[in-house]
């Protein structure tokens, strides 16, 4: 018999983006967007729990993000580390 298993993990992105800084990370009181690019366009592909909660979303424009949220630490996605 075949098992199958989904793990739908939203902040993996974001939690291995601040274990790989370790300390140089923004803290978690800052929001932080990871950035991909899709073509010319920059795009969010992973935001924190605050950057969510200052009204973000995953794939919005970067600069849209930056608008919105002053203060927000950007970096840019690693999309193989996350695979």
């Amino acid at each position: 018999m075949t098992r199958v298993v989904s793990v739908f993990l939203p902040s993996w992105s974001i939690d291995r983006f601040r274990r790989a800084a370790g300390d140089a990370a923004p803290s978690p009181e800052v929001p932080l967007v990871l950035i991909a690019r899709d073509g010319s366009r920059r795009l969010v592909q992973a935001a924190s729990a605050t950057a969510f909660a200052a009204g973000l979303r995953v794939g919005m424009p970067a600069t849209k993000a930056q608008a919105l949220v002053p203060g927000l630490a950007v970096e840019e996605a690693d999309l193989a580390a996350d695979a």
